[in-house]
């Protein structure tokens, strides 16, 4: 029996490819979409929005592509609060717990949209006292309440930049020395960041 839900999206949805992106995802998991409201930005700071109606060969398929579909951006219109539920044990977490990605993350409580806090990849989100955080299996204590399912969740995958500096900067001849000093940067802040959380560096020469 075919299982369908409407989800919707927002965001700078074509020139980060994302709309192409949810598109070709309904069609790996052998379901079909329809798009009920589609308003593209009218400028380059203002968002495209996406609502689309997606139909799952069965309610299994359909819970795989939801779950593919939210790290894109896409989250069920009629979702409602985040689903919680209470840590029995210290380091344990339900088996439906919600795992976190790098992407900025909002969770439904109290009938309102919290900014996650301290996000990071691979964490559960800790609900309390009104402010959402995400917290490693490690950390977990009992008592916790922490978001599972995929209901009352938002992502929000980093977009394309659209503004005049950006666009300059990406029109001018960058030089291959542009490049490694951009990267050398880039590594740079990557390595303070790992010193700075305490997480081992571990540098291999190039031959």
């Amino acid at each position: 029996m075919q299982s369908q839900e409407v989800v919707e999206a927002e965001g700078h949805l074509i020139d980060s490819h994302r709309m192409e992106n949810i598109f070709d995802k309904v069609v790996e998991y052998n379901s079909r979409f329809e798009v009920e409201k589609f308003r593209i930005g009218r400028t380059n700071s203002e968002p495209s929005y996406l609502r689309l109606r997606v139909v799952a060969p069965d309610e299994s398929v359909l819970d795989r592509l939801l779950e593919a579909l939210l790290e894109l951006g896409c989250a069920p219109v009629d979702s409602g609060d985040a689903q919680l539920r209470t840590v029995e044990c210290d380091r344990c977490a339900a088996e439906d717990f919600y795992s976190t990605t790098n992407h900025r993350t909002y969770v439904r409580h109290g009938q309102q949209w919290v900014d996650v806090e301290q996000q990071r990849m691979d964490a559960m989100i800790v609900v309390e006292g009104g402010r959402a955080t995400c917290r490693r299996l490690r950390d977990l204590r009992r008592g916790d309440q922490i978001v599972v399912g995929l209901r009352g969740i938002r992502v929000v995958p980093e977009s394309k930049e659209r503004d005049r500096l950006s666009f300059a900067f990406m029109s001018n001849g960058i030089s291959s020395e542009r490049q490694v000093e951009t990267a050398v940067r880039q590594t740079a802040a990557l390595v303070r960041q790992a010193v700075g959380q305490k997480q081992k560096v571990v540098v291999w020469p190039d031959r």
